[in-house]
């Protein structure tokens, strides 16, 4: 299928993809205890997170810097 995004609507649709990863995280670990939890969620989310880092520079260096997508990844980089 070809490509029919822009590039900043294509960055926005990975990136919601990979945040989404943190929801099906939090469904799967939903109803275990409190400890279990606090272990599963850095265990399950710091390599997405590590991942997403760099991911998230690079495409900053390919979007004009004064889109409110540059604007959200900044926002996202200074967490």
């Amino acid at each position: 299928m070809a490509e029919s995004f822009e590039p900043g609507a294509r960055v926005s649709v990975v990136a919601l993809q990979r945040i989404a990863e943190f929801y099906r995280i939090e469904a799967a670990i939903r109803g275990h205890d409190a400890d279990a939890r606090r272990v599963a969620r850095p265990e399950k989310s710091t390599p997405i997170l590590e991942a997403m880092e760099p991911w998230l520079r690079e495409k900053l260096s390919l979007i004009s810097q004064k889109t409110k997508l540059a604007e959200a990844i900044r926002y996202a980089l200074s967490r």
